[in-house]
Order: structure tokens, then sequence, then C-alpha cells
């Protein structure tokens, strides 16, 4: 979790896929509130996501 995704072997074997998924839905989550964001400033949707 974090800009570089861990090695999955660093993970325990018994929550690995679970804590993978959980990755991908922040990043998710996150893209899609940096676009509401950056369209409530009155920027273009993926603006600040270029950053």
């Amino acid at each position: 979790m974090g800009p570089v995704a861990a090695d999955e072997k660093e993970i325990p074997e018994v929550c690995r896929k679970e804590v993978i998924e959980w990755d991908r839905e922040v990043v998710r989550v996150g893209d899609i509130l940096l676009g509401l964001l950056s369209e409530g400033l009155g920027l273009s949707a993926g603006r600040l996501t270029e950053l």
C-alpha cells in the first residue's frame, strides 16, 4: 500500500488476496475523489491526477 506496491511474498498468505484487493480499491477511490475535487475547483476531472 503506497506509491510502490509491496512484494506479494511480504504479505502474509492468510490475508494476501484481501490486502491486494484493498490496495486496488483505495487507489480507485482516491482517483474518484481527486476527480471530484478537480471538478469542484473548476478544473478538468483528471487534472489533479496528472500532477
